[in-house]
């Protein structure tokens, strides 16, 4: 958050950032990092005073260098040296989801506006452990109250698993589908999480009741012995470690014991998707997958997360055949394992909802339908039509970074962009931008 204020005969300018932690019993920390200044004189305010709703003041004042705000605020050289130490950095411990911020300018206080602070979106857990919280499913919910299942969730989901059958026996040509459920971080790593367990968490209640149903996989009891390497600290969804353990214990499931490639990684340091809301950003290290593939991307039609189809062909396979998997975001680190073994994989962003159409498209001999464990508070539907959602999406020129730079491309190469996607699919084209 920035922006600008006249105060005491300034102009004054601002560049804001809070980041914010929570603890179990419910006190935030939160860590404010930010620059002010009058970039016509190089004029910087005497503090920065924060008052919380309880009470508390805090009092900081200007100490960090910040040569980069002097840079965006293109400062003559000249009024650098008395505008260098423009940054206030602090760390403050409260309660309160609102506080006052004010600035003290020769002495006088003047008000600035209130910082709200949204819902916390980062728990942090024992040995540096973070973990997803404020997410529309309540993921903290699912793990720490008791679930009671409503008429209609168990309806909805028997009506899934009712479809996952038809589609089974409808599709002559799968010799193996699964329902696989990506497990939340919290249910391996449960020791370092911040909240208790439920005696009655939803997953306990989702596996008691459809367990047991054909085709499902719970890779769970797979990941806990290796949990270190199979999810970092900083990332939500699972590591390239755990997304092959799971995709070798399902091999073994469909009784396919191909060559395995060499279980090689190299050690990487990344911030994450939970590292990266923190304030500074945490980083961590994460095992990520260093394994010969001679795979190829060969088709992608651009739409952004679901309705996004993707296309590997390997030329020296260790199983001559054509997977399918219809997963969301964890399922792209298990395309990095079965791409190095299938002849063709299909990768199909719906979080487990098939499109049986597509599949006839295919003849895929074998089939996955991924989803994650907190999306098991609503039911999936029995089936989708990703090509209608993927026109939308691109209609409305939701794309990904590489579709954004397609759609530029079709000026010179009228088959190398989003909107000749599904089309050129359909006529079994491989286009890549």
């Amino acid at each position: 958050m920035g922006g600008s204020k006249d105060l005491a005969g300034h102009r004054i300018h601002w560049s804001m950032r809070v980041g914010w932690r929570s603890q179990a019993d419910g006190t935030r920390q939160f860590d404010l990092n930010l620059w002010m200044l009058d970039p016509e004189t190089g004029e910087v305010p005497d503090a920065l005073v924060l008052t919380m709703a309880e009470g508390q003041v805090i009092r900081l004042v200007p100490s960090v260098p910040r040569v980069d705000a002097l840079r965006a605020r293109k400062l003559p050289e000249a009024l650098w040296p008395k505008a260098r130490l423009c940054g206030f950095k602090g760390i403050v411990e409260t309660g309160a989801a609102a506080f006052a911020v004010q600035i003290e300018i020769a002495g006088t206080a003047h008000d600035l506006g209130t910082i709200k602070v949204g819902s916390v979106t980062v728990l942090e857990g024992r040995n540096g452990w973070l973990f997803l919280a404020g997410d529309t499913n309540d993921s903290p919910a699912q793990y720490s109250r008791n679930y009671r299942p409503e008429a209609d969730w168990l309806a909805g989901w028997r009506s899934y698993f009712d479809g996952m059958e038809t589609l089974a026996k409808t599709q002559p040509g799968i010799r193996s589908l699964s329902f696989l459920v990506a497990p939340s971080k919290e249910t391996v790593l449960g020791d370092v999480y911040p909240l208790p367990p439920a005696k009655y968490p939803l997953i306990d209640v989702f596996l008691s009741e459809f367990g047991n149903r054909p085709g499902f996989f719970w890779p769970a009891p797979v990941l806990a012995p290796h949990r270190d390497y199979a999810f970092d600290k900083a990332e939500t969804h699972w590591t390239d470690f755990g997304a092959r353990l799971t995709c070798e214990a399902l091999l073994k499931r469909w009784t396919l014991t191909p060559a395995q490639p060499p279980a090689r990684y190299r050690l990487e340091e990344g911030r994450g998707d939970l590292g990266d809301k923190m304030m500074p950003a945490i980083r961590a290290l994460r095992p990520s997958a260093d394994w010969p593939n001679p795979a190829e991307l060969v088709f992608d039609n651009f739409a952004l997360h679901h309705g996004n189809i993707k296309i590997w062909q390997n030329p020296t396979p260790a199983i001559d055949e054509t997977l399918m998997i219809f997963g969301g975001s964890s399922a792209d680190y298990m395309v990095r394992y079965l791409s190095a073994i299938f002849a063709r994989v299909v990768s199909v962003y719906t979080a487990g909802v098939p499109d049986p159409a597509l599949v006839a498209l295919e003849r895929p001999a074998r089939v996955i339908l991924q989803t994650s464990q907190r999306f098991l508070t609503q039911p999936a539907a029995r089936q989708t039509d990703v090509f209608a959602t993927a026109r939308s999406k691109i209609e409305k020129n939701l794309l990904t970074i590489r579709g954004s730079h397609a759609k530029e491309m079709e000026r010179w190469h009228p088959a190398a962009g989003p909107a000749a996607g599904i089309e050129t699919y359909l006529q079994k084209t491989p286009v890549v931008a």
